[in-house]
């Protein structure tokens, strides 16, 4: 009845953050996420059962990069058109 030690693994991160993750890695308040993705502009994708907003990690990332270059205080789309300009 004696258990083999079992050795503990670093956490992986997900390729999924929850909306107060997405908020922390992007900067922003969770009404300015649940309002962007009302808006369309930052979609979350649901989780299928609860139905928590999930955000892609690399999505959030991407989004950081941009605006850490010079256009903060813009929304995604408005990054995204800046960075193309």
């Amino acid at each position: 009845m004696h258990r083999k030690a079992q050795k503990k693994h670093p956490p992986v991160a997900s390729p999924s953050v929850t909306l107060s993750e997405a908020a922390a890695l992007r900067g922003v308040s969770l009404s300015t996420l649940r309002r962007w993705d009302f808006a369309g502009k930052f979609e979350a994708r649901r989780h299928p059962m609860n139905r928590y907003r999930l955000y892609r990690r690399a999505d959030i990332l991407k989004v950081r990069t941009q605006i850490e270059q010079g256009a903060v205080g813009t929304t995604p789309d408005q990054a995204q058109t800046s960075r193309q300009s």
